[in-house]
């Protein structure tokens, strides 16, 4: 789970109300970056070749959740 510490931290910042939530959330945006550091992925998503898409799935409420482009997410 340290690999999720960048995204704790950040929501910790922003004093997020729902840091559960908030966590997941982040954790999502931190698995893409983390995606991008690998060359090959990088160098695929900069020419067009590759798109990675952040989801979330909240098992409480059913409902699936994409990543948007600034950064919220909205259901699908």
């Amino acid at each position: 789970m340290r690999i999720a510490e960048p995204a704790k931290r950040r929501v910790l910042e922003r004093g997020t109300s729902d840091h559960q939530t908030a966590c997941e959330r982040e954790a999502v945006k931190l698995s893409l970056e983390n995606l991008l550091t690998f060359p090959w992925i990088a160098e695929k998503v900069a020419d067009q070749r590759l798109t990675l898409t952040g989801m979330m799935f909240d098992i409480r409420s059913g409902v699936l959740q994409i990543l948007q482009p600034d950064g919220s997410f909205a259901a699908v």
